[in-house]
């Protein structure tokens, strides 16, 4: 089940955040660690999935990923539908989307973490973190590698399929993905100890469904 991101206008008006000075710089040094490792996901893939690099350009894998992270689109791609954050992670497990699932992952995951992290843009974070996203954050992460791979099991002729785990190098991948769950989470749990709010533990069904309709956080 998609969670909600940091800047959905669902928020309860119980939930709160933390904010200071501190917590913005400690949110820009995390984002910037996150897109590295993003970086190095999306060459990765590319390099594993040539099929979908050749969907979105004839450019090479690393002037691709500059593009992508260094152009002046703002994460709003027309190969995705400008769509970001969890829309994006929802076109990356369609299986009716015929176009470049690397594109759509890692537009969605980087768009998701920068909101979270309280992004204004990519140099301007606002210092407002609200823990408990930063946890449906990560959750969402493990959810969409998992969608990856039940889609690929179901659909195993699909021509853009995209695939998480290399068998010639599988701990590459779940490494970096792991890591990056990981990282999240322990920002997670020192703001919500900072500001002495609760994270809200996501239940294990809830995690695994199907549907992946937008659920308000309570």
């Amino acid at each position: 089940m998609l969670t909600l991101p940091a800047h959905a206008e669902s928020v309860e008006n119980n939930i709160t955040f933390v904010k200071n000075a501190k917590t913005a710089k400690t949110a820009a040094e995390s984002m910037t660690l996150h897109s590295e490792t993003l970086r190095q996901l999306m060459q990765t893939l590319y390099l594993d999935n040539p099929k979908l690099l050749r969907i979105s350009t004839q450019v090479s894998v690393e002037e691709m990923v500059q593009w992508s992270f260094e152009g002046p689109f703002n994460w709003k791609f027309d190969g995705v539908r400008r769509l970001q954050g969890v829309d994006a992670l929802k076109l990356a497990v369609d299986a009716d989307f015929p176009g470049d699932r690397v594109l759509a992952l890692i537009a969605g995951l980087h768009t998701m973490l920068a909101k979270a992290y309280g992004a204004k843009n990519e140099y301007d974070f606002s210092g407002e973190i609200y823990p408990q996203y930063l946890y449906n954050a990560a959750r969402n992460i493990e959810v969409v590698s998992g969608k990856i791979n039940q889609l690929n099991e179901a659909s195993p002729d699909l021509p853009n399929r995209l695939v998480l785990l290399n068998e010639n190098k599988p701990a590459d991948l779940t490494q970096k993905l792991r890591s990056l769950i990981d990282k999240v989470d322990r920002d997670a749990n020192a703001f919500s100890v900072q500001g002495k709010q609760a994270i809200r533990p996501l239940h294990q069904d809830a995690a695994q469904a199907v549907d992946w309709q937008k659920t308000a956080v309570n």
